[in-house]
């Protein structure tokens, strides 16, 4: 898993390979010949670790899991922990999400892609703490993005707090945490740009 860092978005420091394949062991998950790809990282201010969960399949993507490593800086080197199906579930497409709370959520496809899940994590962020939800049921959204917002009250209650965003061509699609206490989903929420004030979470 290669690594790049950059001050302008223009150019960019190849800083190494972060979490380094596996070359001879061909069980192990980080065999070049497996699948590891959308590496996501989050800082824990309580561990004091920088955690990456990744998608990790084999290569004829069977066994849709979710990879964890974790780090002492955002360049490595990640010392990989292993793999798992949070909530006994498939986990392909995926993102993390760390709030104001500090609390943070893995956000997965699942179920063939056909649902996608948003699953609090423990409070090292290793693990899946058990709480989470399913959403989109049986809508096949893949490649979640999640950013913090702030929306008019005009179109939504008050407390509504962060969204999660597909790739499908429609209007925008949110599922809303509410008041710090559950998810809500909402189809096709529809909202002139001009009410939206957008925080996007970075690592």
């Amino acid at each position: 898993m290669s690594c790049y860092s950059s001050k302008d978005l223009t150019k960019w420091k190849f800083e190494g390979l972060v979490l380094k394949p596996e070359m001879k062991d061909t069980v192990s998950d980080l065999h070049y010949s497996k699948v590891l790809e959308r590496p996501k990282v989050i800082y824990n201010d309580k561990t004091r670790k920088f955690v990456m969960w990744l998608h990790l399949d084999s290569n004829d993507y069977y066994k849709a899991a979710a990879g964890v490593a974790v780090s002492d800086s955002p360049t490595g080197n990640f010392t990989y922990l292993g793999s798992i199906q949070p909530n006994n579930a498939m986990s392909r497409d995926m993102t993390l999400f760390k709030d104001e709370d500090r609390k943070a959520y893995h956000v997965y496809s699942s179920e063939n892609n056909e649902t996608l899940y948003v699953s609090q994590l423990t409070e090292d962020y290793l693990k899946p703490s058990g709480k989470f939800t399913r959403n989109f049921i049986k809508a096949s959204r893949e490649a979640p993005a999640v950013l913090s917002i702030i929306i008019s009250t005009t179109y939504f209650r008050q407390g509504v707090r962060a969204g999660i965003l597909t790739r499908q061509n429609m209007p925008l699609q949110t599922i809303c945490w509410v008041n710090g206490r559950y998810w809500e989903s909402h189809a096709q929420a529809k909202m002139p740009i001009s009410h939206l004030r957008v925080k996007v979470p970075m690592c």
